[in-house]
């Protein structure tokens, strides 16, 4: 797992082909500004999702995991917390989905990781993670949006 600032992105380009097709499209552009959807970069190789998003409370308490694609989780506007921890921790898994590349799991609350704009992880499927949830400022607040970027890479 990787956290760190987009203005610190070019680094992990050299990470391979992929990495360095979403990396620069994920420097491209300022996607705060853009309309959410789906944007293809490089086929089934490397594509981004683009929305805005209703977080949800801290409560829920299933990880996802990928087994052919890493995610890079970018925050435009607004802020969302996610938590992380290795696959070794999880357990009670669901069937895995080979057409959207997911599974599901249950592990103890991992590494809190708070995101504010310009913030991206990047999750290898070594990596679970359970995003989309209210930062913990705003967890007695309703409706609040975040846009955020997501590109799958395949590794």
């Amino acid at each position: 797992m990787i956290f760190d600032k987009l203005k610190n992105a070019a680094c992990y380009a050299g990470l391979s082909d992929n990495f360095r097709k979403a990396i620069e499209f994920m420097l491209s552009r300022d996607f705060s500004l853009e309309p959410a959807g789906k944007y293809e970069i490089d086929g089934k190789e490397v594509y981004a999702t683009l929305s805005d998003q209703t977080n949800m409370p801290a409560e829920k308490e299933k990880y996802e995991c990928h087994r052919n694609y890493a995610d890079i989780q970018l925050v435009l506007t607004g802020g969302e917390r996610m938590f992380y921890t290795e696959m070794g921790n999880c357990e009670n898994f669901t069937e895995y989905n080979d057409v959207k590349d997911i599974f599901f799991c249950t592990a103890e609350k991992g590494i809190d990781l708070c995101f504010y704009p310009g913030d991206f992880a990047v999750f290898f499927p070594q990596d679970a993670h359970m995003p989309g949830m209210c930062l913990p400022e705003n967890a007695s607040k309703e409706g609040l949006v975040t846009k955020k970027l997501v590109i799958k890479v395949r590794v």
